[in-house]
């Protein structure tokens, strides 16, 4: 099993990515809703996609999973997150 301390890289543009993390704890987002930033919860268990680095600020990186989308603290997904096989 890899270590979620391994900084794992976005997706180049255009290319979906391959790394995927199982969170080990709620954490929060960032999700654009009706216009407006808004904080949601991703539940622990929750299996997220890595998506793209934000375009406005470096330490966010975009992650999806079933339930929607949203951008994160990059380092909330090492200190939360165990990276699990496709």
């Amino acid at each position: 099993m890899a270590s979620a301390r391994m900084k794992a890289q976005p997706a180049e543009e255009g290319e979906p990515s391959r790394r995927r993390y199982r969170l080990n704890a709620d954490t929060i987002g960032l999700s654009f809703v009706s216009g407006r930033h808004t904080a949601v919860q991703i539940p622990k268990g929750t299996v997220v996609e890595l998506r793209a680095a934000s375009s406005t600020d470096s330490r966010l990186i975009g992650v999806s999973w079933a339930d929607g989308t949203a951008d994160v603290f990059a380092q909330d997904i090492w200190d939360r997150g165990e990276e699990i096989e496709r």
